[in-house]
């Protein structure tokens, strides 16, 4: 959907010379184009929405795939023997006052 008034480009016709067999044609690749900017936009004719079913339920699967997540457990392990450790320290270097 436009935005504004759609206007379209009045044509203008520039004689271009045309080169004979033996003519070399240098083209400058920094010259940017002067003409007007194309404002027609590319719209295919027929859009096709394919209507695929969508599968109802659980696909058949016996075991869910393994996703690299390890067990928690040695975490747990290691954050109560931290935990031990620092009351023992505590109680040890408290005492010492």
């Amino acid at each position: 959907m436009p935005l504004g008034p759609v206007t379209t480009p009045t044509p203008t016709v520039t004689p271009t010379p045309t080169p004979s067999s033996n003519t070399e044609v240098l083209v400058d690749d920094d010259e940017i184009p002067l003409g007007p900017a194309a404002t027609e936009a590319l719209v295919p004719d027929d859009i096709v929405v394919v209507d695929d079913t969508i599968p109802l339920g659980n696909p058949p699967v016996d075991e869910l795939p393994k996703t690299g997540e390890s067990s928690p457990v040695p975490y747990y392990v290691a954050s109560l023997g931290f935990a031990l450790i620092g009351l023992l320290m505590r109680n040890r270097f408290s005492n010492k006052k």
